[in-house]
């Protein structure tokens, strides 16, 4: 992938425009798709959520590859025989390939079935490896130009997630081309990870704050009570075990002070996950992190 090719952001979601799935039946379907998958090596379970139609529609689903999609996808049963089906801007490879495995399982059971992809109404697409291959160059494309836009503006620009936000690091655009290649692949792999690995965690609650000198804010809670994912805020609120007094300290000035911590582990360039501590040294972390006493 060449580097000039990297396109501007923000970028948009392809809908492939499915015409010909008559009385589209979800029974068996997913098997079918699961099975399709492991034979693409994307072993896993896929889970699927069936959320309340919108008028007009019959129904919507987002689906996910457990373990392996960045931002999933999204299923619309327009009527009796269409359907659209979402492949997000920054979905994994693994996104890409369940997203055509769930067109190419179509394509087997219904005969007719014609697919286009977004405004081309001129000529359907083929669902051959060649267009699989370049939906993820276009995924790629599109995370190089989020790592390059963090780097050219210096500001670290947040991309959405199926369950979690994710903040990738910043590329020099006139690196080597194999560093270029390689940040991205990083990127994804982090994307998903922040997505999946910590499921294990709580995560801290974030609550939208002005200041008695008009200063808005997001903050969240830190407590030690639970293993803790803390996404991207401005301030943490602390207390210690006796909740005798309340702190007020800037992510940067206590990610700066836990970055050598046993319990501290950064996901990326905001985002962190603090393990429980034992009460004491959690009282003296408090203690001596800098910040604002409020009560």
């Amino acid at each position: 992938m060449a580097k000039k090719d990297a396109f501007k952001i923000p970028h948009e979601t392809d809908i492939f425009h499915i015409f010909g799935a008559k009385k589209f039946d979800t029974a068996a379907f997913w098997g079918r798709v699961n099975k399709l998958m492991d034979e693409r090596d994307y072993p896993g379970v896929i889970l699927i959520s069936n959320f309340d139609p919108e008028d007009g529609v019959l129904a919507h689903y987002e689906i996910v590859s457990k373990g392996q999609s960045s931002q999933g996808l999204r299923l619309t049963q327009m009527d009796d025989y269409n359907l659209h089906l979402e492949l997000p801007w920054l979905a994994s490879w693994a996104d890409v390939e369940l997203a055509f495995a769930i067109m190419q399982t179509l394509e087997a059971k219904y005969k007719h079935l014609e697919v286009y992809l977004d405004d081309n109404i001129e000529q359907p697409i083929a669902l051959v490896d060649q267009n699989i291959e370049a939906m993820m160059t276009k995924r790629a494309h599109n995370m190089a130009s989020v790592l390059e836009y963090n780097f050219t503006h210096n500001v670290a620009l947040g991309v959405p997630g199926t369950r979690r936000e994710y903040i990738p690091d910043s590329l020099d655009p006139e690196c080597d081309e194999k560093e270029y290649k390689e940040a991205i692949t990083d990127a994804f792999e982090n994307f998903v990870a922040v997505q999946w690995m910590y499921e294990d965690c709580t995560d801290s609650g974030l609550a939208n704050v002005t200041s008695p000198e008009g200063e808005k804010f997001q903050m969240r809670f830190l407590t030690n009570l639970d293993d803790t994912f803390v996404g991207c805020c401005q301030k943490l609120s602390l207390r210690p075990t006796d909740e005798s007094y309340t702190k007020l300290v800037d992510i940067a000035d206590f990610c700066e002070a836990m970055e050598d911590s046993e319990y501290f582990e950064a996901v990326d360039r905001m985002q962190f996950v603090l393990r429980m501590m034992p009460p004491k040294e959690w009282d003296q972390m408090v203690k001596d992190l800098k910040g604002q006493v409020i009560s």
